[in-house]
């Protein structure tokens, strides 16, 4: 307990400094073979939190 008060000012020095910078993910859903392409660009960018999901339609509901 009586470091966390030194870690916050740590890290709030690392903030203003731009020396930290925290990463936005998104909840983008993923829908239909079509959107693939699109999740691995996700993936491979880090514009995720852990795995891709790509949810496949049931019959007659797929595009493709």
């Amino acid at each position: 307990p009586e470091t966390i008060e030194q870690v916050w000012e740590g890290l709030f020095e690392l903030m203003e400094s731009g020396d930290f910078k925290g990463t936005c993910f998104t909840d983008r859903e993923f829908v239909g073979l079509e959107s693939v392409p699109d999740a691995l660009r996700a993936l491979g960018a880090r514009e995720t939190w852990g795995k891709v999901v790509v949810k496949v339609p049931q019959e007659g509901q797929s595009k493709i």
